[in-house]
């Protein structure tokens, strides 16, 4: 694929991403009085997170992996290569709240969200962060007209929410063991 070819590829990726960022603000009538966005990351975004790492948060978690701390700007160099995948920045008034990571597969079949990752101090968007994220990957997967939304290696709490509140599994889908991957299965939304 020529460069022109990749740009044009990663331009198509990008507006569908914008396009599902837009509607999933607009979906979240309880957060209609805040100044709030969902955009792609800037490199300004994910550098502002390199003061989560290792910071403890209210809830007494210190941001190691698999409970927040990645290096952003590591994966968002990784998103800069790839034009499937996104790292996207969740806002109130201009002030980072949450940063997450995900893509496409090659096949489009799924939508997957690799990280999600809070400030690890209380923000206007504090406990709307995961349901912000799943739906902005449940509404990039419909775009998308992909089977499945998946989220990979989720740390236990977030495991417990996505399979009792949003009615992800457990499915051994596509050679993944069972504990790496929850499924949800678009034609059940």
């Amino acid at each position: 694929m020529g460069m022109s070819d990749m740009k044009a590829v990663r331009h198509r990726y990008k507006q569908r991403y914008n396009f599902a960022a837009s509607e999933v603000v607009g979906a979240f009538d309880e957060l209609k009085s805040l100044d709030w966005s969902l955009e792609i990351a800037s490199l300004s975004d994910v550098e502002m997170s390199k003061r989560w790492i290792g910071a403890v948060d209210p809830n007494g978690v210190a941001r190691l992996p698999p409970n927040g701390g990645w290096d952003w700007v590591k994966l968002y160099n990784g998103y800069l290569k790839n034009p499937s995948a996104f790292v996207c920045a969740i806002k109130s008034e201009g002030k980072l709240c949450a940063l997450i990571g995900g893509g496409v597969s090659d096949s489009k079949v799924v939508t997957k969200l690799h990280y999600l990752e809070s400030a690890p101090y209380d923000t206007a968007l504090s406990g709307y962060a995961l349901d912000i994220s799943v739906t902005y990957v449940v509404t990039v997967a419909n775009a998308m007209g992909s089977e499945y939304t998946a989220i990979y290696e989720p740390n236990s709490k977030v495991r417990e929410i996505a399979i009792n509140d949003y009615g992800f599994s457990e499915d051994n889908l596509f050679g993944t063991r069972k504990d790496f991957a929850l499924y949800l299965p678009m034609s059940r939304i």
